[in-house]
């Protein structure tokens, strides 16, 4: 699926706030460990981070194996392995594509739910 803005109204740090999420640590990954942590200081709420990853591989592999999700650069779906699934995600005042990486089957409800909400609101941008 490709990437469109969406509002971050419309899915924010807080709908994924109780979800493990593998991250990056600032050292390693600057603005994609400023953006998440920036959005949710900006929501007023603390990720639930269960580990920090160097490279975008690694985080890939624990999505799929069902650790957490994760914040990735689109071009990742390109090296993404098998049951990994990319939904669109924009937030704060930096703009880079990015996609949340989630396993393609067996995420909790909550997860489900929001990639369910996304999708409608992509496919309603995307038609307009």
């Amino acid at each position: 699926m490709s990437c469109a803005r969406i509002s971050p109204k419309l899915h924010c740090p807080a709908d994924i706030a109780n979800e493990p999420i593998v991250g990056y640590p600032r050292h390693a990954r600057l603005i994609l460990h400023d953006m998440l942590w920036s959005g949710f200081r900006a929501a007023g709420c603390q990720p639930k981070i269960i580990c920090e990853v160097i490279d975008k591989s690694t985080l890939l592999q624990f999505v799929a194996h069902g650790l957490g999700i994760g914040l990735v650069p689109a071009w990742v779906q390109g090296i993404a392995p098998a049951g990994v699934a990319f939904v669109p995600y924009e937030h704060g005042d930096k703009r880079i594509e990015l996609h949340i990486a989630c396993r393609a089957k067996g995420n909790s409800h909550l997860v489900s739910a929001f990639i369910e909400i996304v999708k409608g609101l992509f496919e309603g941008i995307r038609s307009t």
